[in-house]
């Protein structure tokens, strides 16, 4: 089994190095390559490229031409999967690098008969990092903060989000991608196809133990204050976030997910 790992990214230092470096030390002894899909293309792409190139990893290099202004990450990553060749998917975000066992612990899950699995990420700690290894769970999923932690059978979709994903390229194809009239002002595309894979008749899990690493800090609400118009429409707001997620806001309050958290 191939399996395919997609990145997207509209962020001037997205970490791809770290990404590369964690690629190269993979337990997995499968086919794997890198699906890496760059808003920025027109700024770096012969950098990008000539990195990519060293690093030995097959690659494909996705041009993002976003159709909204703000952040269009459902459109991003549909145009990364539609060219991956792997028959099993692993999204991640950018500033998000995996741990060397992370591709093989989602291939075993595939391999248990699991559709789509989501799991879970540590954050670096530069305070702790002087007295220990520097990584640390804020999960909220983990730490009960967002009201999500152990999700039964019908609402595990609640928990999809989070730096990575896994799913198989059939599921997406089944439920035509991620919706990308999400596109435009950032949130809950990822909440949204999880609904849709569960409602599909996918098998899925929330997993816990199964961990990237993510540098993510201030830097990740930046980016994304700067892509969104200011008179952009908006569901709520979370600091300089906001989320248009009309489709499931009622839903998701239904099925109590805190207003201002996912």
């Amino acid at each position: 089994m191939k399996v395919s790992v997609i990145c997207i990214t509209a962020r001037s230092k997205p970490g791809l190095g770290r990404l590369l470096d964690s690629l190269k030390e993979q337990t997995f002894d499968g086919d794997f390559e890198l699906v890496y899909g760059d808003r920025l293309w027109e700024e770096r792409e012969e950098a990008v490229v000539t990195l990519l190139e060293e690093s030995g990893i097959p690659f494909k290099y996705v041009r993002d031409t976003p159709t909204q202004p703000g952040p269009c990450p459902a459109g991003a990553r549909n145009s990364c999967i539609e060219v991956a060749s792997g028959e099993y998917i692993i999204s991640i975000d950018d500033l998000t690098f995996l741990t060397e066992d992370t591709i093989q612990s989602h291939y075993e899950l595939f391999s248990q008969g699991f559709d789509a699995v989501a799991g879970s990420y540590l954050t670096e700690d530069k305070e702790v990092a002087e007295f220990g290894d520097g990584w640390i769970i804020e999960d909220t999923r983990i730490t009960n903060e967002g009201g999500v932690v152990s999700p039964t059978d019908h609402t595990v979709w609640m928990c999809w989000w989070g730096m990575h994903t896994g799913f198989s390229k059939a599921a997406w194809e089944n439920i035509n991608g991620y919706d990308e009239t999400f596109d435009g002002v950032y949130g809950m595309e990822d909440i949204d196809f999880g609904h849709r894979l569960k409602m599909s008749g996918c098998a899925m899990a929330w997993q816990p133990n199964l961990l990237v690493k993510c540098d993510r800090g201030s830097n990740h609400n930046d980016t994304h204050a700067q892509l969104i118009p200011h008179d952009a429409p908006t569901s709520w707001t979370r600091g300089s976030l906001k989320w248009r997620n009309d489709k499931l806001i009622d839903y998701c309050r239904a099925m109590n997910i805190v207003r201002g958290k996912r």
